[in-house]
């Protein structure tokens, strides 16, 4: 398969991180990236210029996945399945951790960035979309209480919204 035309006046998002880092490579930019002793430049987590997504977004999205409005309801059923197949029960599924509710989710890291989305099903059926974005003070591959953080503000929501809803 031959490559796409290339567009001198785009940048991809993994050269711009090279860039913007100053690095010799996409392998260096990362390593910046998840330096605590390094300043990373602040275009860097510019959403402007990166393939980005805002909470909203993709809340919207994962609701258009769970309605099989994202695609065909045979690809959708496979999303759901995928993302029920999260092994990390750290972040999001922290907030909830009981046998009869089921966690649906998609994390994503990059340096300081912490984020999951996903759904969230309660026992007497209700789902609820829950997407936290976060940023630490560190880039530290391991930072359990900002991952916790997560899953508490995912119960708060959750918890909040069904209130609402008895109102």
């Amino acid at each position: 398969m031959a490559d796409p035309p290339h567009d001198p006046g785009h940048v991809g998002t993994f050269d711009r991180l090279v860039a913007d880092t100053g690095a010799g490579s996409l392998d260096a930019a990362m390593d910046r990236v998840a330096d605590n002793d390094t300043v990373v430049p602040p275009d860097v987590y510019d959403p402007a210029y990166k393939a980005s997504s805002t909470p909203a977004e993709i809340a919207r999205l994962l609701r258009a996945i769970w309605t099989d409005e994202a695609a065909s309801p045979g690809s959708c059923s496979f999303m759901r399945a995928a993302m029920g197949t999260q092994p990390w029960a750290h972040r999001l599924a922290s907030g909830f951790p009981y046998d009869d509710v089921t966690v649906y989710g998609k994390t994503g890291t990059f340096g300081s960035m912490r984020h999951e989305a996903g759904v969230v099903e309660l026992a007497d059926g209700s789902a609820y979309t829950a997407v936290v974005f976060t940023q630490a003070a560190r880039a530290d591959k391991k930072l359990p209480r900002a991952d916790a953080v997560i899953g508490a503000v995912a119960r708060v929501a959750v918890e909040e919204l069904r209130r609402s809803q008895d109102v």
